[in-house]
């Protein structure tokens, strides 16, 4: 299945004048925001939807992107590695994608998914990750 590239929406977003106003999200912000989680198929995707949406990141916009987010996790192991290359480029990406790690409406089935992959196939470069999604599960997640 070919993947769509969000970076059309991001660059009229990134030119758009309310851009430059502030680090509220606005109205417009957020209806685009909304849009483009649909569009989170890809780590290249929440990257780029995490820098130019996350002041919008709250109630459904959230709840959207928590599930891509998941679903890449449970669905797209063998991607791990191109998150874990983002989050050593930003730090905040990476505070962004570990609070995810403890999202309360984890499903508990796509859990217990991860929870396996990170315990038997974590990469050596996704140790970090591995062992708070381990913490995080023994601390009473789904």
């Amino acid at each position: 299945m070919k993947r769509l590239s969000l970076l059309p929406i991001f660059l009229f977003a990134l030119l758009s004048p309310a851009s430059f106003a502030s680090v509220q999200c606005t109205q417009s912000e957020a209806r685009t925001a909304e849009v483009v989680t649909d569009y989170l198929d890809s780590w290249d995707n929440v990257y780029l939807f995490f820098k130019q949406f996350g002041q919008c990141y709250d109630a459904s916009i959230a709840e959207g992107a928590d599930d891509k987010i998941q679903l890449l996790w449970a669905n797209h192991w063998q991607d791990l590695h191109r998150m874990l290359e983002l989050t050593v480029r930003d730090p905040k990406f990476k505070e962004f994608l570990w609070q995810r790690v403890g999202d309360e409406d984890f499903p508990a089935d796509r859990h217990a998914k991860i929870l396996r992959y990170v315990r038997t196939s974590c990469p050596k470069s996704g140790t970090e990750f591995c062992q708070t999604f381990v913490g995080k599960a023994a601390r009473g997640r789904p």
